[in-house]
């Protein structure tokens, strides 16, 4: 379809938030489509999310939706990859919780039938309207969930999962994190240390990047008009 549309292309790469080109190699020819390529940079564009700071809910609504009444820390699991890998990372997630401690959920919109997996599960969108009551996220690394972890200032704990055209390890290999081989012992002890850390929790900054990326894009459309 790219090649038909004759009109300007651009193309917005939101990894270089991070300074690593997540595309794998046999995928940026895909780029050539394109007049125009655009990197982000969220010291100076900001983040780009789908919610700001006043459209997260209280955190006594929030718990509501997240049916807990319990004061012990609440960790949530949120994934939505392909139902069989959904349900073994929560079941990793699972073996790892000290249900003592600890109250879990299990944010998804797949329509899982797992009855282990059913007390426990969540169906809400988007999750970062219910972080003012999570006190640990334990997710993948997509863009979005890296974004607005970061942006939102919120403790986390990566699984980096494999995609043909996304390197999520890249994007958090300096970050806290735990792989498809790693033993819930291993696991719980992350969470243990991630839940103790010292966690200054401050309203996010930057967060205007999907406006300032349409700035951008209408500005250089209307350059293109100018002298075409």
């Amino acid at each position: 379809i790219l090649p038909q549309l004759n009109c300007p292309k651009i193309f917005i790469d939101r990894d270089h938030l991070y300074g690593h080109n997540m595309l794998c190699p046999y995928d940026v020819p895909v780029t050539n489509l394109y007049t125009k390529i655009f990197y982000p940079d969220p010291s100076d564009i900001g983040y780009i999310l789908i919610r700001q700071p006043h459209e997260v809910l209280p955190t006594s609504v929030a718990l509501q939706f997240l049916r807990i009444t319990h004061s012990k820390p609440l960790i949530v699991a949120a994934h939505n990859g392909e139902p069989s890998e959904t349900i073994a990372f929560f079941q990793q997630v699972m073996a790892s919780i000290d249900f003592e401690q600890w109250e879990l959920r299990l944010a998804t919109l797949l329509p899982l039938k797992h009855p282990n997996l059913a007390p426990f599960l969540i169906h809400y969108y988007p999750l970062v309207e219910l972080f003012s009551a999570i006190d640990l996220l334990i997710t993948g690394a997509g863009y979005n969930s890296v974004a607005e972890s970061t942006a939102f200032n919120i403790r986390v704990l990566f699984r980096p999962f494999p995609r043909p055209v996304d390197q999520q390890w890249e994007r958090v290999k300096n970050k806290d994190l735990f792989f498809e081989t790693s033993e819930p012992q291993e696991i719980r002890e992350l969470i243990k240390h991630k839940l103790i850390t010292h966690f200054p929790l401050h309203l996010p900054n930057k967060l205007q990047g999907a406006e300032n990326i349409a700035a951008y894009i209408a500005k250089h459309i209307t350059a293109k008009k100018s002298y075409t």
